[in-house]
């Protein structure tokens, strides 16, 4: 019977193992959620066990009004199709929608632009409203020459299922997958709502902890001025960047400019 647990324990260990980042990896994957705190639809990597195993965890972000009509947030799951200039296939829940000259409706993040598929505004009408329903359905109301009001439909916004095995890639905004995600059906749908936007998941304090952690595990002689990334994570651990943040979300002030200035230090100083 000892043999049989002996044996169960270095299976289950040799699993853990296999699968398991170094801390340098994971520490990276942190690293990057702490980048993209700031994201709208950013899923984060850190799992309710403590650690990250660089995989996008798809739970639900907070709303943030912003009463633009250009902008909606999903409640439920699914991710929204873009496509780039190149007509390639991407998802996301990033929902701050921007007009083109040509009238097409746009995603634009990393300097890249990424296309709604829906139909174009019309060039030569008075815009005057944008509405995006709770189902996906996109309507544009024109103001025409004899001062009349006409509604035009443009599209709906599908959902698709994103799951982990089928990511190819995912730079924050945009994943990529390998294969065409399944549609989510009407059932399981997702409900949009305009002039919200959702904020990412990422839970700094237990981000920051996990880091610090990492860092005592990892080799001082593979890592640049570790030192110094500790002190960095210690700051944005305190009192008062913890509550200049929080304050800074409920007065949606949503620049976080002091996170960038520190992760900025911490992305020169990680080798």
């Amino acid at each position: 019977m000892k043999k049989i647990f002996f044996l169960l324990y270095i299976i289950i260990f040799c699993n853990i193992s296999v699968f398991s980042l170094s801390p340098e990896e994971e520490y990276d994957y942190l690293y990057k959620d702490i980048r993209n705190v700031s994201t709208f639809g950013y899923k984060c990597t850190l799992e309710d066990s403590g650690k990250s195993e660089g995989i996008p965890i798809f739970n639900q972000g907070a709303f943030q009004r912003t009463s633009t009509t250009t902008d909606f947030a999903i409640m439920g799951k699914g991710f929204f199709k873009v496509l780039d200039e190149s007509g390639n296939a991407f998802y996301t829940r990033y929902g701050h929608l921007n007009f083109t000259t040509d009238f097409r409706l746009v995603i634009l993040c990393n300097d890249k632009t990424y296309y709604l598929p829906v139909k174009s505004l019309q060039e030569s009408s008075l815009l005057e409203e944008l509405q995006i329903y709770r189902n996906g359905k996109i309507e544009s109301k024109y103001i025409k020459n004899n001062n009349i009001i006409e509604t035009e439909e443009l599209g709906n916004i599908q959902l698709y299922e994103i799951t982990d095995e089928n990511i190819a890639s995912y730079d924050g905004f945009v994943i990529q997958t390998k294969k065409e995600p399944k549609k989510i059906t009407e059932e399981e749908f997702g409900e949009f709502y305009q002039g919200f936007l959702e904020q990412s998941n990422v839970f700094l304090p237990s981000t920051l902890i996990r880091m610090l952690f990492l860092l005592e595990q990892m080799d001082d002689s593979q890592i640049k001025c570790k030192e110094t990334k500790k002190y960095i994570i210690k700051y944005l651990m305190e009192t008062d960047f913890q509550e200049n943040f929080r304050k800074g979300l409920e007065n949606e002030l949503y620049t976080l400019n002091e996170l960038d200035r520190y992760t900025f230090f911490l992305e020169r100083n990680y080798n």
